[in-house]
């Protein structure tokens, strides 16, 4: 199994703001601080690659 991961790297950002009709959920802004480097896979992960990764860490399947 191999998910591709990026580097999110420690620093402070901005979050939320935008559009108040249609993402009312973003406001107000914010600060954010992100304390420590981290790795995050590149693209989402789906179910079956999940399951792929529970079955081998944990000898199971993830329903059971």
């Amino acid at each position: 199994m191999s998910v591709e991961m990026i580097s999110v790297p420690a620093g402070s950002f901005k979050m939320g703001g935008g559009d108040i009709i249609n993402r009312p959920d973003a406001l107000p802004t914010h600060n954010v601080t992100i304390s420590k480097d981290f790795l995050i896979a590149k693209e989402p992960v789906k179910y079956d690659l999940f399951a792929e990764f529970y079955r081998e860490e944990y000898g199971a399947d993830v329903d059971a």
